[in-house]
């Protein structure tokens, strides 16, 4: 997994995040379901900072479904380097990945295009109070001005450790800036969310989390291909509910 995010190198980090599900206005938007190249680490300490500079290259494949359609996202040419920096409770990172001759497959005919996904994270954690941020963007460029996968999105979160329980809330947002529906909805999505992490046992954390999702787009719509051939060009007003 490509190391496009603060919280880890993989998405699947379960117990080391203290979400029960994180902000998907933003981890949902690089969901590589293959990476297939080589990885470099440079660690070096300087002036009481600990840095991390971490360099990859290769391939990359994403499967996703959409309309009840298998499609996928193929980049023959990935490139990746990503720099951390640590000094006492605060954590700092900057991320940038450029993916070249990508294609998407399975939406017709489409042409080769690259994609810039940058980001930038910052967290504070003093083993009892906890904030984290992050923003994140993606450009698209293609010769024939056909694909428009362009947004940004970011959440702030923050929790309180309160002997082995951990109360927190967490706000994102997500902005579309295409014109495609694979931007994950053709209108920003806003979430609020509250939840409650307790440690039972030694790695082993139980987790509750409460949301409210809003959205005028096609985030939360029904994906069969008679509503969306009936939908597709209206704004469908989602009002928020709790899940």
């Amino acid at each position: 997994m490509l190391p496009v995010f603060l919280v880890s190198d993989s998405l699947n980090v379960g117990y080391a995040a203290h979400w029960a599900r994180p902000p998907g206005e933003v981890y949902s938007l690089y969901q590589a379901s293959a990476f297939d190249g080589a990885q470099a680490q440079l660690r070096t300490d300087w002036g009481g900072t600990h840095f991390t500079l971490q360099a990859s290259a290769g391939t990359m494949k994403v499967d996703f479904n959409f309309m009840r359609s298998n499609l996928s996202i193929k980049s023959g040419k990935v490139y990746s380097l990503n720099l951390v920096a640590e000094r006492g409770d605060w954590t700092a990172r900057l991320g940038d990945t450029e993916s070249l001759d990508t294609k998407l497959n399975g939406a017709g005919p489409l042409p080769l295009f690259t994609a810039s996904f940058r980001s930038a994270g910052l967290i504070y954690d003093n083993g009892r109070a906890l904030m984290q941020a992050e923003y994140v963007t993606r450009r698209t460029n293609d010769p024939a001005g056909l694909v428009h996968l362009d947004m940004n999105a970011y959440y702030v979160t923050g929790g309180y450790r309160i002997g082995k329980w951990m109360p927190y809330a967490t706000y994102s947002h997500y902005e579309p800036r295409g014109s495609m529906p694979m931007t994950r909805g053709a209108s920003p999505t806003r979430t609020v969310a509250a939840g409650l992490r307790w440690d039972a046992y030694k790695n082993l954390a139980i987790k509750a989390q409460i949301e409210s999702a809003q959205s005028n787009g096609f985030n939360f719509s029904n994906e069969s291909r008679a509503f969306i051939a009936n939908t597709f060009s209206q704004t469908i007003h989602m009002t928020p509910k709790w899940r």
